[in-house]
């Protein structure tokens, strides 16, 4: 029933926190001298991911109609 909601907010929550990942990027390089962990935790953040992507449900089959406001 909120889907344009949820989904503006995932796009906003997902575009403010990119915005941090090149700045997470160049403190770890400055830290370590290296890009490596950097990779690393973008790998692991993607993995869990996918993890989590796995646990979502399909959704029901009524949804175009509730969507809708009942018609159709």
């Amino acid at each position: 029933e909120q889907a344009g909601s949820l989904v503006g907010f995932l796009f906003m929550l997902a575009g403010s926190l990119s915005a941090w990942g090149p700045l997470a990027a160049g403190a770890i390089y400055d830290a370590t001298g290296t890009y490596r962990p950097a990779w690393i935790l973008s790998a692991v953040c993607n993995a869990l991911a996918f993890v989590l992507l796995l646990f979502c449900r399909p959704p029901r089959e009524d949804w175009p109609r509730r969507a809708a406001g009942g018609l159709g």
